[in-house]
């Protein structure tokens, strides 16, 4: 968030094919060519392929990544081509193409599946089209199509498969309507604009007449510019990834200058995720949790974040509106820790209130919340009561999260027995390996393994595969997997 802090979701490390797309296009006319990560990019595509495989498969997503893949010059890929043209059989319709696996939409909406099939087509190197001569035959022949954007897309795929085909008349004058009525309204619609741009194309063409753009849209496209450098969709509101592309591709088709374009392509390569691929950039609420996460992140790393000074002053005033009884224990953590960080005096009535938390936290059994609130008073050197809990009592009425937590408590609040962690080992040894690959877990046993000096659940090896995962990306983390990880490393090296 670039008034300061970070929002939910905080988007920066798994990259989506939907949002790859857009913002690589924006980039480009941005005047960047050239993408890093390439590699780790084309793994971020197989793995969302790969996951959409069995489910309901988009012709937008097979397009999309045919875009994306281009971008990098990569056009020999054996297993992304081979998962492309398995997907895209699934959306072949008797003569032309769905938008996706179910097939539901009539018979004239899908032109456009099918010009983008043409399209994957082209890029697969398949022998033959399948998009069968009759079925062109009757899009010829159907006059019935009122809608300019069918009637382009129709008349497109007419002159691909035949370019000695001549639009009718009544096309024409269709398209010809639709762009000078855009232009000439006082409200505008990215999507009619862009939708514009594709007709002009075929009208120029065809030598064919229209109005231009006149000055008005263009100052509305900046009077609607976003502080960061994007555009919404829909002109109102956050930028998305979508609504600046479309916004950049209209100015640049008009040789027109997109201002603050230099915020704006930083913005956009701030997206860029681990895996190569980048994620929405649509900013929702502000965060604590997100914001003290990549604060601790970016400490440790010697980085620094962005609006520290904005960040700084939006914590002091939530902090003056707080009401510290009704917060869970997990909030108070992060809001405590993200002050500490920030040099932020914390109020007294926040220390009363987390010592009461605790309380009542242990009272009630909600021992995960109780480990969070232990872990920021002994953070802040708050005493913590000692508890009188005898852990063999509960050991059969707990599972295996609720006993982890309430070891994790113990060990920060106390010291605790050799026996009561062998027990515990002993009883969900299963669940503690099936559990390893979770940062979260692995935290927590490392607390409890440190409070009590015993050496059997030892993490070490698996967390040094964890780090090494994140630097090759062999697998996706997600700032909250960072967080822990980081957590669990710092624990470690404090013996």
């Amino acid at each position: 968030m670039y008034e300061g802090g970070y929002s939910i979701p905080f988007i920066y490390y798994g990259g989506n094919i939907y949002s790859t797309y857009y913002i690589m296009e924006s980039l480009k006319l941005l005047g960047v060519n050239s993408f890093t990560n390439k590699r780790k990019t084309i793994i971020m595509l197989e793995n969302n392929l790969a996951d959409i495989e069995d489910k309901n498969i988009m012709m937008d997503d097979l397009y999309y990544t045919v875009n994306i893949l281009e971008n990098l010059g990569e056009f020999k890929n054996k297993k992304i081509n081979a998962l492309l043209e398995k997907m895209f059989v699934k959306l072949y319709r008797d003569g032309y193409y769905s938008f996706d696996t179910y097939g539901n939409e009539k018979l004239k909406d899908y032109l456009i599946s099918t010009y983008m099939a043409s399209q994957i087509e082209d890029f697969l190197q398949l022998d033959k089209t399948k998009i069968k001569e009759d079925w062109i035959a009757n899009i010829k022949l159907d006059n019935s199509l009122s809608n300019a954007r069918l009637i382009y897309f129709k008349n497109i795929l007419l002159l691909k498969f035949n370019h000695n085909h001549q639009i009718p008349e009544s096309d024409k004058k269709i398209m010809v309507k639709y762009v000078n009525e855009t232009f000439s309204k006082t409200k505008l619609d990215l999507f009619e604009l862009n939708t514009s741009l594709e007709i002009i194309d075929l009208l120029n063409y065809y030598k064919l007449d229209y109005n231009k753009p006149p000055d008005k849209i263009f100052s509305l496209l900046y009077a609607n510019q976003n502080n960061d450098g994007g555009w919404n969709a829909a002109l109102e509101g956050p930028s998305d990834e979508q609504g600046t592309y479309l916004a950049l591709k209209f100015l640049e088709h008009f040789n027109k200058d997109v201002r603050k374009s230099k915020i704006l392509k930083e913005m956009l390569e701030d997206h860029q995720g681990i895996d190569g691929g980048y994620s929405k950039i649509i900013q929702k609420e502000f965060s604590i949790e997100s914001t003290n996460m990549v604060k601790q992140i970016s400490d440790y790393y010697g980085y620094k974040t962005k609006n520290e000074k904005e960040t700084k002053d939006l914590l002091k005033l939530i902090i003056r509106k707080i009401n510290w009884d009704i917060l869970d224990g997990k909030t108070i953590a992060h809001i405590i820790e993200t002050l500490k960080t920030y040099n932020i005096k914390i109020p007294e009535e926040a220390i009363e209130s987390i010592q009461n938390k605790y309380k009542d936290l242990i009272k009630n059994k909600n021992y995960e919340h109780a480990l969070y609130v232990s872990y920021v008073m002994k953070l802040i050197n708050v005493g913590i009561p000692k508890l009188k809990i005898n852990i063999q009592d509960n050991l059969n009425n707990l599972n295996f999260k609720d006993h982890l937590f309430l070891l994790g408590t113990l060990s920060i609040s106390q010291r605790i027995s050799q026996k009561d962690i062998k027990i515990f080992g002993e009883k969900f040894q299963k669940d503690i390996k099936n559990n390893l690959n979770d940062p979260y877990i692995m935290w927590i046993l490392t607390i409890i393994s440190q409070n009590g000096n015993y050496v059997d659940i030892n993490i070490n090896d698996h967390l040094n595969r964890s780090i090494e995962s994140i630097k090759n990306n062999k697998e996706t983390f997600h700032l909250r997997d960072f967080y822990y990880v980081l957590k669990t490393y710092q624990l470690l090296n404090k013996r």
